[in-house]
């Protein structure tokens, strides 16, 4: 049987308001102490207080709807006037001199080299680990037999 056989009994959507539930003296006694609870608190972090009885129906859910403000409220935004954005044609602005004084400003350093007579070269160990070999000692055989 398809949906649109049916009857109104098998609709999904609760179409019907449904009835408000009286206030019994406990749930006043409640809400009023829950109310007196928000005040405070409002009145601490400069929050606006509400009445008891816009607690009470913001409390069972029954808010009024604030409604968006319509195009008979829109103002034009006040564009502020751009001066002339380019620069005067007889303003000339020179480049820094440190550039044309100094001839390395933007060189490349120099590079480094070793110049001592303790290193006599570099081995590779497991997983490609750089190590300095010295003169007079047996590292270069050890590393070639991966040895530490």
């Amino acid at each position: 049987m398809t949906m649109h056989l049916m009857s109104h009994a098998y609709d999904t959507v609760r179409r019907s308001r449904g009835k408000t539930a009286k206030i019994t003296k406990r749930d006043h006694d409640r809400l009023t102490r829950e109310w007196q609870d928000y005040n405070r608190y409002a009145k601490q972090n400069h929050l606006a207080k509400v009445t008891f009885s816009e607690y009470v129906d913001s409390a069972f859910g029954r808010n009024k709807v604030q409604t968006r403000p319509t195009h008979q409220n829109f103002t034009e935004l006040e564009r502020p006037q751009i001066s002339n954005y380019r620069r005067d044609e007889g303003t000339y602005y020179p480049s820094a001199d440190s550039v044309q004084k100094r001839s390395d400003a933007c060189s490349a350093p120099e590079r480094k080299q070793y110049t001592g007579d303790l290193i006599a070269g570099i081995a590779t160990m497991h997983k490609s680990n750089a190590v300095p070999v010295m003169k007079g000692t047996d590292e270069a055989k050890d590393i070639a037999r991966m040895r530490r």
